[in-house]
């Protein structure tokens, strides 16, 4: 029959038929699939919130670790005798010195460095804004 058109809603679908022939659109978005990601990234982001507790917690721990560090830390001031009693050094008032042993665990276990065993020591201004290594040449 000629003009035999139509057209049929199943499953969201649209079907349209057109004489023998029945073509298909693609199911329309709904809404379900938006909300459900919506909802999941809106708690997946109530987790990324930082507890205040933890940062505090974590804030206490490192000054535990630094106040530990500074306890035994034995810094020297004024006239230092390098080790091999090759040289001496006078440090003036404003600045520290860490002996050898003291310097390698700052420079490797703290820092990250590897070993040097030319280390003889190091300068710090008392702020410990920054540092001075004090190296020996190896003969």
């Amino acid at each position: 029959m000629p003009g035999d058109f139509g057209y049929i809603v199943a499953s969201g679908h649209f079907l349209i038929r057109e004489k023998n022939n029945i073509f298909t659109t693609p199911k329309p978005p709904t809404m379900k699939p938006i909300l459900s990601a919506l909802l999941l990234f809106t708690a997946l982001g109530s987790f990324a919130q930082p507890n205040s507790d933890s940062t505090e917690a974590n804030a206490e721990r490192v000054q535990k670790f630094i106040d530990s560090i500074n306890a035994n830390i034995k810094w020297e001031h004024g006239a230092i005798t390098l080790p091999g009693n090759h040289a001496k050094l006078n440090v003036p008032t404003g600045f520290k010195f860490l002996n050898a042993a003291q310097s390698q665990y700052v420079l490797t276990d703290l820092w990250g460095n590897p070993k040097d065993n030319s280390v003889l020591g190091m300068v710090f201004p008392n702020q410990l804004l920054w540092s001075m290594i004090v190296h020996g040449l190896l003969l």
